[in-house]
């Protein structure tokens, strides 16, 4: 799995910033913890859940590759509440 493999920014720990290198670009995970200034915190339960469905953030940028919402779009039923409440 790429995320596991790529650049560390150590200080940031698990909140984000692991390089994950593609061949047009590099992208950076970003931070899912729920902190409320840096994390996904501030976004309800609906922003969450259109993020993984569709790939769009709250404020409606578009969230890039390597999120692969196409295919979670299909499993979304299923992992909706554990998503949404392990996220929290």
């Amino acid at each position: 799995m790429e995320a596991l493999n790529g650049e560390r920014k150590p200080a940031l720990g698990l909140a984000g910033g692991i390089a994950l290198p593609e061949p047009a670009y590099r992208a950076f995970a970003s931070n899912i913890t729920p902190d409320p200034e840096t994390g996904i915190g501030k976004w309800t339960d609906a922003e969450l859940a259109r993020a993984i469905r569709e790939g769009i953030r709250p404020d409606g940028s578009v969230i890039g590759p390597p999120m692969p919402f196409e295919s979670y779009r299909a499993a979304w039923v299923a992992i909706r509440r554990e998503t949404t409440a392990a996220s929290r």
